[in-house]
């Protein structure tokens, strides 16, 4: 059999153990890697995974060098023409492109034809490697991921595993769930860990601390650069092409930080627009559904939920199914304009965090007939306590209304949460009346929450190598054998 493994970020060495062990395995003939970060590899990273047994590199360079036209088009007519993933794909490939080349391309024609040259590049991947296990150690981050694990679907791929980080803790550290896209169901995974056991998820968890790993000050971005020229002196360039590379280097860093500088100003204006627009005091009395935004953009919803990303879409669903006398209160969510937290560890967020937020998002919402946007001075809490529904895609918010009992409703097909016999999924205005019909009078009989995350996650500590941790844990225990013998 062959696998593909697909890694996110090759600087976390433990993974060449666990791939070494892999390569052991009678049952595996070859071991491909991809990278799905839009970056290159550097040369010794390369020639370190080149020299295990049975690995071959996948060298798919990225949107930003546009490199993949010199691939061979073999995409079908009636492919091209019926594609229900592109609007979010699309998306999902221009949120990654950084601020500073970002505006230098259209986002229609030039993204569109990236969602087309990965389809393709893929087509031609796995109709001629007889691909049996794929493994995506790292969420679905853009349509390099989403079309990578449709084609592996089309072609019979028989078991892919898709790491999920469901939630984070200062106190525990992150979870982590494994997804196989085959059965569409999350891995059980206590009958394989050692120690089970999780402390318990209480409401008092702190889930907006982070690790200080994530910050990189201007000035740790320059030292860092130099530190690239170095590597670049040492080998064998001419000291025009050396002089070149420094100071296209050293201006697209600059370029970039005035950017992103613009971009943090627009997340300030934004917060005091919604200050201004939304109400203060809400009436918790009355009946109502409680709408959380999910914060975008994130891998949890894009590519992940597909139209379904597009809140707005959401909220009309929502409006439509409404009971007469009921209200719809919909509150930003906590960090979308949090400047301090867009400084640091939301700084790849702030490339693109214009396109996903603007005044006239929450006119719009602000205007709608039955509907409030609520305050973020508003308790939190004391919404979900006296809804009739709690309504997001994904996120700890549904942590939060098993506690209370409260039911919900979600628009993501995948989300961890809908393992919650209290979350219901959603996906038009009958099955959204469906639910309000039948379940606005259910409570729940016992909070399971702790329950999931003590049979389908796995903790590991912040400062920890996440991804390179479930590398193990998927081969220790032959995961990856799970649906293919």
């Amino acid at each position: 059999m062959n696998i593909l493994i697909s890694i996110q970020a090759f600087d976390e060495l433990p993974y060449v153990d666990h791939i070494k062990i892999l390569s052991k395995d009678n049952n595996i003939s070859n071991i491909y890697i991809v990278s799905s970060a839009m970056h290159e590899l550097e040369k010794d990273i390369k020639i370190k995974y080149e020299s295990i047994d049975k690995v071959i590199m996948v060298y798919l360079n990225n949107i930003m060098f546009n490199k993949l036209s010199g691939v061979k088009f073999v995409l079908p007519s009636e492919f091209i023409e019926k594609q229900e993933y592109m609007f979010s794909d699309v998306w999902s490939s221009y949120r990654w492109l950084p601020i500073s080349l970002r505006y230098d391309n259209d986002t229609i024609t030039f993204s569109t034809k990236f969602y087309y040259d990965i389809y393709n590049f893929f087509e031609i991947f796995f109709s001629s490697n007889h691909i049996s296990s794929v493994i995506l150690l790292n969420e679905e981050h853009s349509s390099l991921d989403s079309i990578m694990i449709r084609t592996a679907k089309k072609y019979n791929v028989k078991n892919i595993l898709v790491s999920k980080i469901v939630g984070s803790s200062a106190e525990i550290g992150n979870f982590y769930a494994i997804y196989n896209s085959i059965t569409e169901e999350y891995i059980l995974l206590n009958s394989y860990l050692k120690k089970s056991s999780k402390e318990n998820l209480s409401l008092e968890h702190d889930f907006s601390a982070h690790s200080e790993e994530y910050k990189m000050t201007f000035s740790k971005k320059i030292r860092f650069l130099f530190s690239r020229v170095k590597l670049e002196l040492n080998k064998e360039k001419k000291k025009s092409a050396i002089l070149l590379s420094i100071f296209l280097k050293t201006y697209n860093l600059v370029k970039t930080s005035f950017m992103l500088k613009r971009n943090y100003r627009y997340i300030k204006m934004l917060r005091k627009f919604y200050s201004k627009i939304s109400v203060s005091n809400i009436n918790i009395e009355k009946p109502y559904i409680y709408y959380c935004l999910h914060f975008d953009p994130e891998a949890a919803t894009l590519p992940v939920d597909n139209s379904y990303f597009n809140q707005l879409l959401n909220i009309r669903i929502i409006l439509s199914a409404l009971p007469d006398g009921w209200s719809l209160y919909i509150k930003e969510h906590p960090d979308q304009l949090n400047e301090k937290k867009h400084r640091n560890i939301l700084i790849n967020q702030l490339h693109s965090i214009d396109n996903f937020r603007s005044k006239n998002f929450y006119k719009y919402i602000a205007g709608l007939k039955d509907t409030f946007l609520v305050g973020m001075e508003n308790d939190h809490k004391k919404l979900i306590k006296n809804a009739k529904f709690v309504v997001s895609n994904t996120g700890t918010v549904f942590r939060e209304s098993n506690y209370m009992k409260k039911q919900c409703m979600t628009f993501s097909k995948h989300t961890f949460y809908k393992n919650l016999e209290h979350v219901n999924y959603i996906n038009d205005v009958e099955s959204c009346k469906k639910i309000i019909e039948t379940k606005q009078d259910c409570t729940i009989i016992r909070p399971d929450v702790n329950d999931l995350y003590k049979n389908y996650t796995y903790t590991v500590k912040a400062k920890d190598n996440m991804s390179s941790k479930l590398l193990k844990l998927i081969v220790d225990n032959k995961l990856y054998l799970d649906l293919v013998q």
